[in-house]
């Protein structure tokens, strides 16, 4: 998780690319060989949407090309946790259904993620701190109450 600036007031494409660069070289030092996932938050009010979209996808598309010499997708979960989970404070999860560029989320256990092997690896690394998901809750019709019901339902068995 990079926390990039996408198409801020004063912020630098350049600051940026080195950012992902540099979030790329440690995914790569976690998981040689293997592509990993750097995420970040577009960031920005819903009301500043109309005057940023252009910049933000332009340098999306810098981002986007950055990436792809770069090659960060895929890691083994294991092998990954088990370097970072030490350093953890807090643990985010998610789920998506499809692959980059054409992918969703929903919610945790709507997807594919092995959440029993990655509930296991957290207890067997030593994490015990808190478990949160908030990804799809600005989708229209998500109810915030009933998105945390059905998470608990899909996945808390895996956490027991």
């Amino acid at each position: 998780m990079e926390n990039l600036g996408l198409a801020r007031p004063g912020g630098s494409r350049e600051a940026n690319l080195d950012r992902l660069r540099a979030a790329a070289e440690v995914c790569y030092e976690c998981s040689p060989g293997g592509p990993a996932i750097v995420e970040t938050t577009v960031g920005n009010r819903p009301d500043t949407w109309d005057g940023l979209r252009s910049a933000m996808a332009d340098e999306l598309a810098a981002w986007a090309k950055k990436a792809e010499q770069l090659r960060p997708f895929g890691v083994d979960m294991r092998k990954t946790m088990e370097q970072i989970v030490p350093r953890t404070v807090f643990v985010h999860i998610k789920d998506t259904l499809g692959t980059a560029p054409n992918h969703r989320f929903v919610l945790p256990g709507d997807g594919p993620v092995d959440f029993k092997a990655y509930a296991k690896n957290l207890v067997e690394l030593g994490y015990r701190g808190a478990v949160v998901s908030v990804d799809v809750l600005d989708q229209p019709g998500c109810h915030p109450v009933k998105a945390a019901e059905h998470v608990w339902q899909k996945v808390s068995r895996a956490f027991a």
